[in-house]
């Protein structure tokens, strides 16, 4: 697909949804990313007696949403490069499995091996470590689930080996599901509404089912895991990403420049986290399968159309915040914000804290130089190797 200038160079007509790549969106990534990283330093630190530092506190713990800015972010580009490209043909989804793989799978890969290779030569006592009564039997059910990116629909499993790839089960889902969510809708815009309650009826149903038996590392436990860390609970923050890139795809937009979406799309996610961080007080940090099912759908069903008027503004309009997020700088952030979202918790993050140093601010430069020389020199080599050539 040629790509369109105009979004890049902010010439007068733009039909972003036809471009394959969007700088501002790139780096958009490295933010999300940031505020995870932030959002798991924040649950380890203690309440002092500064009241200003509590509450900016109780804020970084709302920061999860990063994930959320990352779920919208995959229905948007997924839905771009692939709408109308879709022929349902084994060719075709050979090439688009093999891009999907070799865009997450290789860093993943070499990334979880060395992870379970220092777990077992150093076990801890953090959550990423599997418990000490586990079999052989057990710790190969860890390792296979963890390389399949199956981990997520376990609750024994979810935070083994690289803690944060509980998503990428979630992407995973997405990634299969995508093609035939577009295939079904047939220019029928609305038909995107169905596919969430559809999920969620089928996460409903395995929950259900799985309640019935004794499972090995606890399959589908509850509704809320149901809902907070698999693909049925969350689908309709990627199907609201589908929604923007098709019904932008079907207008002729104009590069404006003014910033009112992407205003009011940064203050409403921050307005989000400042109303979630009032409700919850100054209290622990509170785990996401704790919530209340008001705030689980305000988190997968509302704030995904505040991120959509977010990524709209970066699209559309010349605010000083795209400017910011197009410079090299975080064009580089974000591309390498992957690997980034991988290291910065579980057992490198453990070893690093135990070897060099504890501080936050050590560990952000540190983790951000070590991403870059991992993006640079392991994870973009192997993606461009991997991938299907084209045609």
């Amino acid at each position: 697909m040629q790509q369109i200038q105009p979004l890049m160079t902010a010439t007068p007509e733009v039909n972003p949804p036809r471009l394959l790549y969007f700088p501002a969106l790139t780096g958009i990534r490295a933010i999300a990313a940031y505020m995870v990283f932030f959002f798991h330093v924040g649950q380890v630190e203690s309440f002092g007696d500064n009241p200003m530092v509590n509450w900016l506190m109780v804020l970084i713990l709302q920061w999860h949403i990063g994930v959320s800015v990352f779920f919208v972010l995959s229905g948007f580009l997924i839905t771009t490069r692939y709408a109308n490209r879709i022929h349902p043909s084994w060719t075709w989804v050979k090439r688009y499995m093999q891009n999907r793989f070799a865009r997450i799978y290789p860093i993943y890969f070499l990334l979880t091996i060395v992870s379970f290779i220092i777990i077992s030569k150093w076990p801890s006592q953090g959550a990423y470590v599997w418990p000490a009564y586990y079999t052989v039997f057990h710790k190969a059910g860890a390792l296979f689930f963890n390389l399949t990116l199956t981990k997520a629909f376990f609750q024994d499993l979810i935070l083994s080996g690289l803690p944060t790839a509980w998503s990428l089960t979630v992407e995973e889902c997405f990634y299969i599901s995508a093609p035939f969510i577009l295939l079904s809708l047939r220019g029928k815009l609305w038909r995107l509404a169905i596919y969430p309650l559809l999920a969620l009826a089928l996460g409903v149903a395995l929950v259900l089912v799985c309640g019935r038996f004794k499972l090995p590392f606890g399959p589908m436990p509850s509704m809320r895991f149901m809902l907070n860390v698999t693909y049925f609970g969350r689908c309709a923050e990627f199907v609201s990403g589908m929604a923007l890139a098709l019904w932008m795809q079907k207008q002729t937009l104009s590069m404006v420049s003014s910033s009112y979406c992407t205003t009011l799309g940064a203050l409403g996610i921050l307005g989000y986290t400042g109303i979630v961080a009032m409700q919850r007080g100054l209290q622990p940090f509170l785990s996401s399968f704790d919530w209340s099912y008001a705030q689980i759908f305000a988190n997968n069903f509302i704030l995904p159309l505040v991120v959509c008027l977010l990524f709209y503004g970066l699209l559309t309009e010349q605010s000083a915040f795209r400017r910011l997020l197009e410079t090299k700088v975080f064009d580089l952030l974000g591309k390498s914000s992957y690997v980034f979202y991988l290291i910065h918790l579980g057992v490198f993050d453990t070893l690093f804290m135990h070897y060099v140093s504890d501080s936050t601010l050590v560990r952000l430069i540190v983790y951000t130089l070590a991403s870059i020389a991992l993006y640079k020199g392991i994870e973009h080599p192997l993606h461009k190797r991997l991938q299907a050539k084209r045609t």
